[in-house]
């Protein structure tokens, strides 16, 4: 059975999990303070991770979907590069850093599945296009097989 919710998929709540992540750690270290720049590109890159994921789902549409996950990948690796920065510049130390720099990896192995999944449906719809089989190219939303 397949992913009916983007909120069931497992990319989203590591997305989610580094969000939160990131923000407790600029909300609890001297970022809050120090560095408004690094503050704001790095809560808006981590922001952008979950909601490039669920907006991409709800399009309902493999293709669509893809693009919103390549959109959520750029936008997680904007945000750990922010958090190396931070790191780099002695905002943050790498022992604070680390659990959101796990989620961060996590996300991605994960969400590159999942894209791959959709552009392996859109080869799927393709070929079943050029048999005339099947539903149209279009139909049937980005359900997802799995957790991913």
């Amino acid at each position: 059975m397949g992913v009916r919710r983007y909120h069931d998929l497992l990319a989203w709540h590591l997305a989610d999990a580094f969000k939160t992540e990131v923000y407790r750690l600029l909300d609890c270290h001297k970022v809050r303070l120090t560095s408004w720049k690094l503050r704001e590109q790095l809560a808006d890159a981590a922001g952008a991770v979950p909601k490039d994921i669920s907006e991409g789902f709800i399009r309902f549409s493999p293709a669509q979907f893809a693009r919103f996950l390549d959109y959520a990948l750029a936008s997680l690796v904007e945000a750990e590069q922010w958090l190396r920065d931070a790191v780099e510049r002695g905002f943050l130390t790498a022992e604070h850093a680390r659990h959101a720099l796990s989620l961060a990896k996590r996300c991605w192995n994960v969400s590159l599945a999942l894209k791959r999944s959709q552009e392996r449906e859109i080869q799927r719809r393709r070929q079943r296009g050029k048999t005339g089989g099947g539903r149209k190219t279009g139909e049937g939303g980005t359900e997802s097989k799995g957790r991913i």
